[in-house]
């Protein structure tokens, strides 16, 4: 009864429908109550149309298609993460998410990389947010969420050579 189960469907279908539940337990009264304080109703027609979407059985078959070009996207990444990087790199090869994890050389530190990287309007995400000691500082944080393209291939040989700098 200490538990908060809170989810939503904007990783896995939108970011723009900001649409989920929560589950308060023993707090579920004054989670309600915030809830209408701070937003008095979702959108209803939204709301409708993603339980029409699940009741039909679309909302899994698009899972499963979605699932398919995740891990599409995410072998497109590696491959081009081993054919750009010239530095030994290591990653994960995740069986589900939106991001892999990625190790570069010791000593690589992203922090300072991620300023580099900004001044040619290149954004990413340093290991080191994801620690309260300052770990992973020659980790980052790569999404395949979307398809690669010639841009963020063209980053990651702006990467590399930022790395030599």
């Amino acid at each position: 009864d200490r538990v908060i189960l809170c989810s939503s469907f904007s990783k896995s279908l939108s970011v723009d429908l900001r649409t989920g539940w929560i589950i308060g337990s023993r707090w579920e009264n004054k989670i309600q109550r915030l809830k209408m304080i701070t937003q008095l109703a979702g959108s209803q027609a939204i709301q409708i149309g993603l339980s029409d979407f699940i009741a039909t059985g679309n909302y899994t078959r698009y899972l499963r298609q979605r699932v398919v070009k995740l891990e599409e996207y995410r072998n497109d990444l590696a491959r081009t993460l081993h054919t750009h990087i010239d530095q030994p790199v290591r990653f994960t090869h995740p069986l589900g998410g939106l991001s892999m994890w990625v190790q570069l050389p010791d000593g690589t530190d992203t922090l300072s990389l991620y300023y580099k990287a900004l001044e040619h309007k290149i954004v990413l995400t340093p290991g080191a947010l994801f620690s309260s000691q300052g770990s992973f500082s020659n980790y980052l944080r790569i999404s395949f969420s979307h398809p690669l393209s010639d841009g963020r291939v063209n980053a990651i040989e702006t990467l590399q050579s930022l790395m030599l700098n």
